[in-house]
């Protein structure tokens, strides 16, 4: 048993063709071992959800308020920035110090116009929309109402191949969601 748990980083890779795969980071303050059920507790039996992939479950997609572009692959890490506060005398930590909200991540866009790379040569600001799930209960929605590009390199690797834009990108904080993103579940 971990007790104590704070959520530090989320990781989240689409790809085509893929399932979306992620990984989940916690930070906690210490670790006991146990065989006895926690009292007053209900353990609910193993999911039996299907995984999502990027195909069937991937729709809503748009990139500066523009649903007609298109993405190749698109990934996601966000990390809170905690820290282990450790102190003489005591085995596991004595608290977790909070950091700052950061969101980084890629994408590789089919190049449709110029209008996302005169973005990035501008360094003006953007959005990032998509919707991952299943029907029912398992949909979920992230906004990212203010992203900028850090990179973006527009590359055709041979002739007649895909243009694409490949590009980096952070998320800043926005009014319009009171924070950096915005995480809907059991969407429409």
């Amino acid at each position: 048993r971990y007790t104590g748990m704070v959520p530090n980083t989320l990781t989240l890779e689409l790809g085509v063709d893929a399932i979306l795969t992620g990984t989940f980071e916690f930070m906690g303050r210490q670790a006991e071992v146990s065989d006895a059920l926690l009292s007053g507790q209900t353990y609910l039996p193993a999911t039996t959800s299907e995984v999502f992939n990027a195909k069937s479950d991937f729709e809503g997609f748009s990139i500066a308020g523009d649903a007609t572009n298109y993405v190749q692959s698109l990934s996601m890490s966000i990390t809170n920035n905690l820290a282990s506060q450790r102190a003489v005398g005591h085995l596991y930590n004595v608290g977790t110090a909070t950091g700052s909200f950061t969101l980084t991540g890629s994408a590789a866009i089919y190049f449709k116009d110029e209008s996302l790379y005169q973005k990035f040569l501008a360094s003006q600001g953007s959005s990032l929309n998509f919707t991952v799930g299943k029907t029912g209960g398992s949909r979920y929605r992230f906004t990212l109402p203010n992203i900028k590009f850090s990179s973006a390199n527009v590359n055709a690797t041979a002739q007649g191949a895909d243009l694409l834009m490949e590009s980096e990108y952070q998320a800043l904080y926005s009014d319009q969601v009171d924070g950096t993103m915005k995480i809907e579940r059991n969407v429409a």
